[in-house]
């Protein structure tokens, strides 16, 4: 095959993907998310090696002015003191640097992640630690494999599915490429003990350590949510750019179901964090309780919950599309089971000090 041919190829090949726009937005989102990453882990690492040289001027700063000022009072002139002086406020002012230097040195050492390499952090290469690490690790490279293949078969897969349909395997396999990824690092934080719960962005996204199982499940729906957002994002925004109007209803169905579901994913997962409390058991939930704001926003969900089903059946679909309206019926099962564990743990009552005590010395035997 001679070198005009290949280009040819190649150059049909880029044509051909540009006619698709949600492969253009696929790959760019996917261009985006993966150079963010990279800067991310390139300013951490070299904010670490700018603290520790920072540290070390500061150091060999304060060395010096003290052999000068002995040098100086050796001399014991007028001028000697003056300058002696004027080298004590100097040095007053290097040992408070170096304090809060050495101060947001301890703060960086706590996190145990701060001595890998850029390629330890895009790649998490480094041994998983539990069965629960190995799961997610096994994830994380799972799905870059499968992004790769995408990606570089691109030409030759896309011509096997719907464009639409490929662009979404693009965007699905890479947005839980990067979530396993960061998941991953967080679990190598939690079990060397480090598990931070303050911090707006920490706070926002539910980034610490689980406290149990049901806790875990709500992380695992909140981020599946927050997925659901993006790709609703996406479809509106390419549905106006390619002049589809859609109905009224179908876009704020689109975009509210999911954000419903994360926020009361986000609600149950701190509600998990509070002290131990006497759940409810399933059937209370459904006696009256109108002092409580949280019963209407279950009742709210019940309700999504019958009308996805219900929609499923209309003459005239919600939805252009099958899989959203699974979607909307899957974020609706998501928003009523969030609704229900946050009710019933808002409603509940202290445990019992004896049992609360047994808890303590079980937990402490383990």
């Amino acid at each position: 095959m001679s070198i005009g041919s290949v280009l040819e190829n190649l150059i049909s090949a880029a044509v051909d993907f540009f006619h698709h726009p949600r492969l253009v937005t696929a790959t760019a989102l996917g261009v985006i998310a993966t150079g963010a990453t990279v800067i991310q882990n390139i300013t951490a690492i070299a904010g670490y090696q700018s603290l520790a040289n920072r540290t070390k001027e500061e150091k060999e700063r304060i060395e010096e002015d003290l052999e000068l000022m002995a040098k100086l009072q050796v001399l014991n002139t007028p001028d000697a003191q003056t300058a002696c002086r004027e080298l004590e406020k100097d040095l007053k002012l290097s040992v408070e640097r170096l304090t809060r230097l050495a101060k947001r040195n301890c703060e960086v050492r706590a996190d145990p992640n701060h001595d890998l390499s850029l390629l330890q952090r895009l790649f998490i290469a480094f041994a998983p630690a539990g069965l629960r690490a190995a799961i997610v690790h096994a994830l994380t490279y799972g799905f870059m494999t499968v992004l790769a293949i995408l990606v570089l078969g691109g030409h030759y897969l896309s011509k096997s599915f719907d464009p639409e349909h490929y662009a979404d395997l693009v965007v699905l396999s890479g947005y839980c490429a990067l979530a396993f990824r960061s998941w991953a690092i967080s679990e190598r934080r939690w079990r060397l003990g480090y598990n931070p719960a303050t911090g707006f962005r920490r706070s926002l996204f539910i980034l610490r350590a689980p406290v149990n199982r049901a806790m875990l499940v709500a992380q695992v729906c909140f981020w599946a949510s927050l997925f659901c957002v993006a790709e609703s994002i996406e479809d509106i925004v390419l549905d106006a750019a390619n002049g589809k109007h859609a109905s009224g209803m179908e876009p704020l169905l689109k975009l509210g179901a999911p954000l419903v579901a994360a926020a009361l994913s986000r609600c149950w997962a701190y509600a998990e964090v509070k002290p131990p409390l006497e759940r409810r058991r399933w059937h209370a939930a459904f006696e009256w309780k109108s002092s409580s704001p949280v019963w209407w926003v279950l009742m709210a969900c019940v309700a999504e919950l019958i009308l996805s089903v219900v929609s499923l059946f209309f003459p005239h679909p919600v939805f252009s599309e099958p899989l959203h309206a699974a979607l909307f019926v899957l974020e609706s099962v998501i928003s009523c089971i969030a609704a229900f564990e946050w009710f019933a743990l808002s409603s509940a009552a202290p445990k019992p000090a004896a049992s609360t005590e047994a808890a303590r010395s079980t937990s402490a035997g383990v």
